[in-house]
């Protein structure tokens, strides 16, 4: 029905529209209730919300959005830690690096650990550490030995060492003296085998 009102003022008359009436939704037939709905592009599974597949589905949808969400990665076992703690800490302030040594496995393929020579000025002795950079976090055995040259060729070298199940790095080991004068050597053994040894040869340098 068309509602007409006459306006002096109008050459045309206003019309509107009259009340529309509610349409009365209609009910589905008994083969389509309970059937839920479905999205295009998208499968909806039919099983027990307590099933394991979908709980697994749940848990494993809820894990990766937390995980992106924050920013993180998921480490994988070939991935290392990295050491918290660096040589300088390990021995003194005062210490500066006079020689970097990689530890590497018998086979060279796995870098173990690192071998430094640090020495103070202040102190006048050299420091040496092993710090880890395989199983970082995990006592595995590894060992720093540090060897000052003695006055008369015939006399052993008397070695310093720190050895034992460390998680991090293996020493402080202190030796009076120049690095020139100074040996140092470093040890380590991880749970898969592989295992690494270096002895610096020689006193280059020392008077």
């Amino acid at each position: 029905m068309i509602v007409q009102y006459v306006d002096p003022g109008l050459a045309e008359p206003y019309i509107a529209p009259a009340q529309r009436t509610r349409r009365t939704a209609r009910p589905k037939p008994a083969g389509e209730r309970g059937k839920p709905p479905r999205c295009r592009g998208a499968r909806i599974s039919h099983g027990p919300v307590g099933s394991p597949r979908i709980m697994h589905r749940l848990r494993s949808t809820v894990i990766a959005t937390a995980t992106v969400a924050a920013g993180l990665v998921v480490p994988t076992g070939a991935q290392a830690a990295a050491n918290p703690y660096t040589a300088q800490q390990v021995c003194g302030s005062s210490y500066t690096l006079a020689q970097s040594i990689p530890l590497r496995s018998n086979d060279g393929k796995v870098l173990l650990g690192q071998i430094s020579l640090m020495y103070s000025l202040e102190t006048g002795k050299s420091c040496g550490v092993v710090m880890k950079t395989r199983q970082v976090g995990r006592a595995t055995h590894t060992s720093v030995t540090v060897g000052k040259k003695p006055k008369k060729a015939s006399q052993p070298v008397k070695w310093k060492e720190d050895a034992g199940p460390f998680k991090y790095y293996a020493g402080p080991v202190y030796a009076k003296g120049t690095p020139a004068c100074v040996r140092v050597g470093g040890y380590m053994h991880v749970p898969n085998g592989r295992e690494g040894i270096y002895v610096e040869p020689g006193w280059e340098g020392c008077p």
